[in-house]
């Protein structure tokens, strides 16, 4: 992550986490979550087994598991978030199906099996080597695989760019990094994907790939 650390990872976003939780409990999903939830409807979600990296609160695989998907593993460097995780797959009777780890995803990466389904919303902008978090989770998926990041547009760029460059001046313990939407497509090909669903919202990208070849790749 750069000059980010993960103890400032995990303090920033676990003291969102409570405001998180209270926004899926009053909204459901937001816009870009929204966005991948269709997308994977398209692809099939009934009996699947999704992996979320960086799940949050748990919103989005708390719904494919409402919806239909069979199991869910979330990882999760912030403890809070983790928290409330659990909390809200609780209140939603869905915790029988639904395991966490705590932790980077490129740190404990070779613990997580695969899944059916892999999921990474608004992740790929929360490191500064994208190519290494998409080659460790892409090795992950047996066939569909969906991502956020921001959209290649002059907000997404006023948004990301300047919070980039005074993070790294300023050695913040955690900044999001803006990195070209067409570079990190072309990775996700790569590894042997083609899309089957695109969406956008003012500030993010929707991705939804499916492996070639099945699980044969």
């Amino acid at each position: 992550m750069a000059c980010c650390t993960l103890e400032g990872t995990d303090r920033m976003f676990s003291r969102q986490a409570r405001r998180y939780a209270r926004k899926f409990r009053r909204k459901g999903l937001d816009n870009s979550q929204r966005l991948i939830f269709n997308g994977l409807k398209e692809t099939g979600i009934i009996g699947k087994s999704v992996l979320e990296i960086g799940c949050g609160v748990g919103g989005l695989h708390l719904t494919l598991l409402k919806e239909g998907a069979a199991s869910a593993l979330g990882v999760e460097v912030s403890s809070g978030m983790l928290a409330q995780a659990r909390t809200l797959a609780q209140g939603m009777g869905l915790a029988d199906r639904v395991d966490y780890q705590q932790g980077d995803f490129i740190t404990v990466s070779g613990k997580v099996p695969t899944a059916d389904i892999v999921v990474m919303d608004k992740v790929l902008c929360c490191y500064a080597d994208p190519g290494l978090l998409i080659a460790q989770s892409a090795a992950k998926v047996i066939t569909t695989f969906a991502v956020s990041y921001p959209r290649k547009s002059v907000l997404s760029k006023l948004v990301f760019k300047p919070m980039e460059k005074v993070g790294s001046l300023m050695r913040w313990s955690f900044h999001p990094f803006y990195h070209e939407p067409d570079n990190l497509d072309e990775m996700i090909r790569q590894h042997g994907f083609r899309e089957t669903y695109s969406g956008v919202t003012p500030i993010w990208q929707v991705r939804v790939y499916v492996r070639l070849g099945g699980g044969d790749y």
